[in-house]
């Protein structure tokens, strides 16, 4: 946690983005099938001007829900304006910790009890008071911090379709699957990958022919 302290946009970033009410923008695709993949999904979403102007959350969402659409039509995922609920009880917990660390003095002390029941309801094996490798259970914390926004962005796209976790699979027609899918595929970058994450770049280089 003192390595995480010293990453002080973590803190404030924590701070801000895991309380209700923030937002999370997708920019959706259009007519690119090739982006959808399986995920899973606490939030609402809010249509953005460019939809609101064309009527795609009202006339869409209803079509879809309905099944009043076409499956072999290409699918366009227009951009959407999260509006997120709360954060998850991890992220919470090591939010307001990373903030205490900030705001007490120097000869304070600070229980991490809280946090570390949270950690422990996540990972199993930290659970007892056996000495545990620091790298793991950090490690094991921003995973479970990344897997629970993407599970809080995930529920809103669910939302914004008037489903839910508990909806029958069987009732949601092809076409809002795959349209659900693609906005899942856009919702796995979280606040941890902004911090945390990289890019891989692939530089090619022609080499100069020499003819004699």
């Amino acid at each position: 946690m003192q390595s995480l302290s010293q990453t002080h946009f973590l803190t404030q970033l924590l701070d801000v983005q895991c309380q209700s009410g923030q937002h999370m923008y997708l920019p959706g695709c259009l007519k690119s099938p090739e982006l959808y993949v399986e995920g899973k999904g606490n939030g609402e979403i809010q249509p953005n001007k460019y939809m609101a102007q064309n009527g795609h959350v009202q006339n869409k969402q209803k079509d879809n829900i309905q099944g009043n659409d076409n499956d072999d039509d290409d699918v366009e995922l227009q951009p959407l304006d999260l509006i997120l609920r709360e954060g998850g009880g991890l992220t919470l917990a090591a939010a307001a910790f990373l903030k205490d660390m900030h705001s007490v003095g120097k000869n304070s002390t600070l229980n991490p009890g809280h946090l570390f029941g949270q950690i422990c309801k996540k990972s199993t094996q930290f659970q007892g008071y056996e000495q545990q490798d620091a790298h793991e259970l950090l490690r094991c914390l921003l995973e479970a911090v990344r897997n629970e926004e993407i599970l809080r962005a995930k529920r809103a796209i669910l939302r914004a379709f008037a489903l839910s976790e508990k909806t029958d699979p069987n009732t949601v027609s092809p076409r809002l699957k795959t349209m659900i899918k693609g906005y899942g595929r856009q919702a796995t970058h979280t606040i941890i990958d902004q911090i945390f994450g990289g890019h891989l770049i692939s530089t090619g280089e022609a080499q100069k022919s020499v003819s004699r």
